[in-house]
């Protein structure tokens, strides 16, 4: 949770606190190197099958102390992105990944891959990793939370102004209610041929994505 650190129902129904040195809970993963991870505002946590807690800090070669960002690769590697960029962790071991001064795209929001390219959204705007280092991509300059792809291999990113989709190297705004609260986007999900953008004025699903203008309602 935001404030009330980890929290953990049993088979039976029983609900308990996992006893964790920080509350707020930026970001969660199942089931990676047989372990659940939680990226807090202090640290990485992993707690594998047997209940045994593990907390993982900057010495590790995370991303920076707070942590919020969580991807999975694979059954033994993901993406962590934190404060002070994206960390690959595989096999048992963090790599920072970038150049000098990547450390500094921002707050890492969201991954993902796209065409075997990750892509990284921060408070900065949408990054690209390509040859070895992030590249800010092009009019996307702004604060963005949460990214998603579709089947058309197109990329959506929610901002605090709106939803746009980059299709072709081009970005376009997605007009939805005109009002400021439906244009702060919390959360995006693909399922289905539909996309799923959640507000601060309510759920909205689009359809036909490849059109200049998607069905919104």
């Amino acid at each position: 949770s935001y404030d009330k650190g980890l929290i953990r129902k049993s088979k039976k129904g029983v609900i308990e606190k996992i006893d964790i040195k920080n509350n707020t809970i930026w970001a969660a993963l199942e089931n990676v190197d047989g372990k659940d991870w939680f990226g807090t505002q202090a640290s990485l946590v992993s707690i594998d099958g047997s209940g045994v807690i593990k907390q993982y800090s900057v010495e590790d070669n995370l991303p920076g102390r707070k942590i919020t960002a969580l991807y999975k690769i694979g059954s033994n590697s993901m993406y962590v992105g934190g404060g002070e960029g994206v960390s690959l962790y595989q096999d048992g071991v963090f790599t920072k990944l970038g150049k000098k001064g990547d450390e500094f795209i921002g707050t890492a929001r969201d991954f993902e891959v796209l065409n075997d390219k990750l892509y990284c959204v921060t408070n900065l705007g949408v990054y690209e990793y390509i040859n070895g280092s992030f590249k800010h991509l092009k009019n996307t300059e702004r604060v963005v939370y949460n990214l998603e792809k579709d089947a058309n291999n197109n990329l959506w990113f929610g901002t605090e102004e709106g939803l746009y989709r980059w299709s072709k190297n081009k970005i376009h705004l997605v007009k939805l209610f005109p009002d400021p609260a439906s244009n702060f986007i919390n959360f995006l999900n693909y399922r289905d041929g539909k996309l799923y953008v959640g507000s601060n004025n309510g759920l909205f699903v689009i359809t036909n994505l490849e059109l200049a203008e998607p069905t919104v309602r």
